[in-house]
């Protein structure tokens, strides 16, 4: 019997409007240049919410140097602050500055845990709006190595009809051009997967055919009766069928382009 010691540490890093990021990192304990994955949750998500805590100890289990961290709009909804700083806080800019924010963290190494880390190895894993920030983000910078987004949109702007929170609808007007999400992925030239389940909205799967049109080159795989939770609740209640097989493509994907070591495992007494 052998077993593998996943260290866990919190983190909180302060940013220039006065939030923090609250965090966690995962690592195999003693093992150095593990390469990096930086998950980030969905626009209704925490870093706690349903699948993400299983997931991302499978993550540090296979190798991985692992980032999960909550957005700022968290750290200001739980500090209660007034309105406009938590509607600024929710919007895809500010997401995207949160991102940047955990990215130089990591290339600096000054999150815990930094020598476990190689910081020139860098996997990004989101879902819902939180893949959509990793495909741009992805875009934009030269070091990230890889992208996987859980069940992205394609398109950020709200439907015809449905209401919107004016600050997330004004950013996401001012910045059409940095937000199109089937541009950013063509254009893309590190390697993308996007895992989608087949029973997720209508407007997602519209839009995940759009992504696949528009980036052809890109990895596609449908998990077939998931829908955009994969089936997982809050609190979790357990794995099912199709998160394992959404974590089963996503790490096979992300060690193939980021190649982690193979773990040590220490012989259990």
């Amino acid at each position: 019997m052998s077993t593998i010691r996943i260290r866990r540490e919190a983190f909180r890093a302060p940013l220039d409007n006065g939030l923090f990021l609250n965090g966690e990192i995962k690592a195999i304990e003693g093992q150095k240049d593990l390469p990096v994955v930086v998950v980030a949750h969905g626009f209704r998500g925490f870093k706690e919410w349903g699948f993400w805590p299983h997931v991302t100890d499978v993550l540090a289990e296979q190798g991985f140097y692992t980032v999960v961290f909550d957005f700022s709009r968290i750290d200001a909804a739980a500090t209660k602050q007034p309105e406009a700083v938590i509607a600024q806080a929710r919007t895809l800019s500010r997401e995207l500055e949160d991102l940047e924010t955990i990215l130089t963290l990591v290339r600096e190494q000054r999150l815990p845990q930094s020598d476990s880390a190689d910081p020139t190895r860098i996997g990004l894993l989101g879902h819902s709006r939180g893949g959509a920030s990793s495909i741009i983000t992805a875009a934009e910078r030269a070091d990230i190595g890889a992208v996987a987004a859980w069940n992205p949109p394609s398109d950020l702007t709200p439907p015809a009809g449905a209401s919107a929170e004016p600050y997330i609808a004004a950013d996401i007007e001012q910045n059409a051009n940095r937000f199109d999400i089937p541009y950013k992925l063509a254009y893309l030239k590190r390697p993308a997967l996007i895992v989608q389940g087949s029973a997720d909205g209508e407007r997602i799967l519209l839009g995940h055919e759009a992504l696949r049109l528009a980036a052809p080159g890109h990895t596609f795989v449908q998990v077939q009766g998931g829908d955009h939770t994969f089936g997982v609740q809050h609190p979790f209640a357990g794995q099912t069928p199709f998160l394992d097989e959404a974590i089963s493509v996503t790490t096979g994907f992300l060690r193939h382009h980021l190649q982690p070591i193979e773990a040590v495992r220490e012989e259990a007494l």
